[in-house]
């Protein structure tokens, strides 16, 4: 069986070697650290959100059970992230670093 696309004609049986491969990066969701991200997002945001796990790889894989990205996504703004033209408003910036500074304050204080 082959599959076509155009002029070329491509195999439907593939090999492929595995050249690098990474352990899945998870965080609890009861953990401290997830319930005062959602606690700050909720105080600034107004709203109960579930967090977002993605496929991909972030840095915080490098500190294993101990981080997660937070980036914030503002209820009814258009999710621009990692697009040809990525942008953000100017007060949804702003509200994001509130968030992140009182994260990290309270953090902080809980160690």
């Amino acid at each position: 069986e082959h599959l076509s696309f155009g002029l070329t004609t491509l195999s439907s049986t593939w090999e492929c070697e595995v050249l690098h491969q990474a352990a899945p990066h998870y965080v609890e969701m009861d953990s401290p650290l997830i319930k005062t991200l959602l606690e700050v997002y909720k105080k600034y945001v107004s709203e109960d959100a579930e967090p977002l796990a993605i496929g991909g790889g972030t840095y915080a894989r490098v500190f294993p059970s101990k981080a997660v990205a937070f980036g914030v996504q503002i209820p009814g703004r258009p999710d621009k992230a990692h697009t040809p033209y990525e942008s953000i408003f100017v007060e949804d910036l702003r509200l994001s670093a509130k968030m992140f500074a009182s994260a990290l304050i309270k953090l902080t204080n809980e160690n």
